[in-house]
């Protein structure tokens, strides 16, 4: 049996690697940090789950469906909606097919005409009427002129969509290929959003738990790809480790780097402040949206209205994400955080706020615009002996991460179709 090496225990390379093994396959896999799920962890701080940056899983994937137990990750669901923080005011805006009860609220919020709440009904039920290969398929273009031609109101535009898919996208030009938007606009409308109760990094843990004994090697850095002869050769923390075949389930700077190959690397930040508090925030099971011009903070989710396991008894947990990056320093931008919170949600001070942690993640994920999918299809295959998975074979997402994981496998069986 051939000897497959796996480059990165992220999301990709931990279902690549489990799949072979599930299949009798030789399969190692090589990770340079000091655990598993890559940008998909979870820290405990102070008896606190901090997840690297927030994030949900949409339970609609399909490739979550088919590589995960959902179940067993004891997922809890955000409500399918959002809080609007305007000028002082605070709207709900909710999918009444699913919370009717929050439907009179949805109809009443002013920031949105009627025509817009028509269009958005319009829009799901083709969407969720459409396969997701032909979604795929679409004549490829900005998100934003997709939405344009429905007939969308700019108030719409800047007060909905740009706050919310500026934290999924982490963009608010609404430049996003449209068919990752489309994609994700169908998915939150099947199933919704979740995370689970112990964290986004229990997705990788299942899966690696799932792994042969002694086949995951982590703290085990890759400083050099060799391909000129059979088998392969990886320089392993300075030793040289064989395999027949290599899988690359790196990010696209190490992926470039080990074999290069010039590859796209336009990268989206984020950054997450993280804070305990005393009493929450707010009180429903949704994501909060700052709407006003030039504002620093795009989003605040009170994660223990969700999960509570997320912090220790008595206290609660507040995310404020910012889609892109920031050239304050931490005391800095702690202070502009909890002051333009405080302001948008009408309260007076902030003392009882403990700030945990503050993310800065320079690479959250690659951007996902017009054309992107012509650029990086071509990677899956890379060349004789080497398979590539993860963002550089597919979209930048939970989504993209399971279902290259599961194609690169394919791929080195030889069962890919």
């Amino acid at each position: 049996m051939l000897r497959v090496a796996v480059v990165g225990a992220g999301i990709a390379g931990l279902t690549c690697a489990r799949a072979l093994q599930q299949n009798g396959w030789d399969a190692h896999i090589y990770e340079a940090s000091d655990g598993v799920g890559g940008r998909v962890r979870t820290d405990m701080v102070d008896g606190f789950r901090l997840d690297r940056g927030f994030q949900v899983l949409l339970q609609a994937y399909p490739s979550a469906q088919q590589e995960l137990d959902l179940p067993a990750l004891n997922l809890c669901g955000w409500l399918p909606g959002a809080i609007l923080l305007n000028e002082g005011h605070q709207y709900v805006l909710a999918d009444p097919r699913r919370l009717p009860q929050l439907a009179l609220a949805s109809a009443a919020c002013p920031l949105f005409t009627m025509s817009d709440k028509v269009k958005v009904l319009q829009m799901t039920r083709r969407l969720m009427a459409s396969e997701d290969l032909t979604i795929f398929q679409m004549p490829d273009e900005p998100m934003g002129d997709y939405l344009m031609r429905w007939g969308y109101s700019r108030s719409f535009l800047d007060n909905f969509i740009r706050p919310f898919f500026g934290g999924i996208f982490l963009e608010t030009e609404l430049k996003t290929s449209v068919r990752m938007f489309a994609f994700v606009w169908k998915m939150l409308a099947q199933r919704g959003t979740s995370v689970p109760a112990l964290g986004m990094g229990a997705i990788a843990g299942q899966i690696a738990a799932q792994l042969s004994p002694g086949t995951l090697h982590l703290n085990s850095e890759i400083s050099e790809l060799m391909r000129n002869g059979a088998p392969a050769r990886l320089r392993v923390n300075g030793e040289v480790v064989e395999a027949d075949v290599v899988v690359l389930a790196t990010p696209f700077d190490v992926t470039a780097r080990l074999t290069e190959v010039e590859v796209p690397m336009n990268w989206r930040a984020s950054v997450a402040v993280y804070y305990s508090l005393p009493e929450p925030l707010y009180k429903h099971r949704l994501i909060a949206l700052f709407t006003a011009p030039g504002r620093l903070v795009n989003n605040a989710a009170m994660i223990t209205n969700v999960a509570p396991e997320y912090a220790p008894s008595g206290r609660h947990l507040l995310c404020c994400s910012i889609s892109g990056t920031s050239a304050l320093d931490d005391r800095s931008l702690d202070e502009a955080v909890r002051r333009e919170t405080a302001e948008a949600f009408g309260i007076n001070n902030t003392e009882g706020w403990h700030m945990l942690r503050i993310y800065r993640i320079a690479h959250a994920q690659f951007e996902q615009e017009q054309g992107i999918w012509g650029q990086i299809s071509r990677y899956a295959n890379l060349a004789q002996g080497v398979v590539v998975a993860g963002e550089a074979a597919a979209s930048s997402s939970i989504e993209g991460a399971l279902a290259s994981g599961r194609r690169a496998a394919a791929i080195v069986m030889g069962t890919a179709k």
